[in-house]
C-alpha cells in the first residue's frame, strides 16, 4: 500500500516527463512494522531522484522481495547510474551531483531506514542505471 501511494503521488510527474514508472511486487504479501509516512518519504525521495535524472523515454521500477527475515525494496532506473567512487559518500550530508541539489535527501533516507532497523545501498541496476536497495525487518510472529 505504501509503494502504491508513493507511485500515485508521482504518476503525473512521471507521465509529464515521459518516464515509465512501474512496480514489480513479490508474490508474498509484505508486512513490515514501520512509520508509513516516513517510508513513503523514502520512496518519494528515491523515485523523484530517478525521475529528475532521467530523460524522456526513461524507466523507473520499484521492486519488492522477501529475503530471510527482511523485506527488500529496490528503486532502479535506466539512467547514468552512480559511479563506484561516489557510492561510499552518496548517503553523507551535503554530498550531491545533481544541479540544484543540496545533498540532504539521501542522508535523510538512510537515517529513516536505519531508524527502522534496516539499511540502504546503491548498486548497478539490471536496467542499466542505479539501483537503490533498502531493507526493513519483518515483524516477529506473535
Amino acid at each position: 500500500a505504501i509503494i502504491d501511494h508513493a507511485c500515485t503521488l508521482l504518476a503525473a510527474q512521471a507521465r509529464d516527463r515521459g518516464i515509465a514508472l512501474s512496480i514489480r511486487r513479490a508474490p508474498e504479501e509484505a508486512w513490515v512494522d514501520c512509520d508509513g509516512e516516513q517510508i513513503t518519504q523514502v520512496l518519494l525521495n528515491l523515485t523523484m531522484n530517478a525521475l529528475q535524472i532521467l530523460q524522456a523515454g526513461g524507466r523507473v521500477q520499484i521492486a519488492t522481495r522477501k529475503e530471510a527475515e527482511r523485506w527488500i525494496v529496490e528503486v532502479a532506473d535506466d539512467g547514468p547510474g552512480v559511479a563506484a567512487e561516489d557510492r561510499r559518500a552518496i548517503f553523507e550530508p551535503f554530498v550531491f551531483k545533481r544541479e540544484g541539489g543540496i545533498g540532504l535527501g539521501l542522508a535523510v533516507v538512510r537515517q529513516i531506514v536505519r531508524q527502522h532497523g534496516g539499511d540502504i545501498v546503491v548498486e548497478d541496476s539490471a536496467l542499466g542505471g542505479a539501483a537503490f536497495r533498502f531493507w526493513l525487518p519483518t515483524p516477529l510472529p506473535k
